[in-house]
């Protein structure tokens, strides 16, 4: 036996459909949601053009010709700990902000470009780094090759 309640209830149609809204807004490239309260991202362009641009290299250059040196050196050896701390012990990274260079500058004192410095940083190459490269970046740091080899060796 059914109740009058259960019966209206089961007659009853909404005056429009009901939809729950979703949780994040639905977004197509191109198209943008008529809502303000919802942040728009425009299309990026997947590769930006650069031409006309500076590099960080020449930034950086720019910066320590202008008397900014110092203040880099002062941050590079602030980072050195920083991460000798993080990985409780020295990197080649640490090692290399340490005595206040960039990639750049280690890559000139060595005689090699700064892509390799970066590598080596990375973990990458270490182990077919020749024995005058290892002199030259012991030298360059201010390190013995001992611990040079235990930097390198992650």
């Amino acid at each position: 036996m059914k109740s009058k309640l259960s019966a209206s209830l089961a007659t009853w149609q909404p005056e429009k459909p009901y939809t729950l809204p979703s949780r994040r807004p639905q977004f197509q490239w191109g198209k943008f949601p008529e809502n303000p309260a919802i942040p728009t991202v425009p299309p990026h362009d997947p590769q930006p053009d650069l031409k006309g641009g500076t590099s960080i290299n020449d930034l950086v250059a720019e910066w320590e010709r202008d008397g900014y040196a110092e203040d880099f050196v002062k941050l590079r050896v602030e980072d050195s700990q920083e991460i000798a701390a993080e990985r409780g012990r020295d990197t080649l990274r640490s090692l290399r902000l340490k005595a206040g260079l960039s990639q750049v500058q280690l890559a000139k004192l060595v005689g090699t470009q700064q892509s390799a410095i970066a590598r080596w940083e990375k973990g990458s190459d270490t182990n077919n780094l020749a024995r005058s490269s290892m002199r030259s970046l012991a030298r360059a740091l201010s390190v013995d090759m001992t611990m040079l080899d235990a930097a390198l060796n992650d």
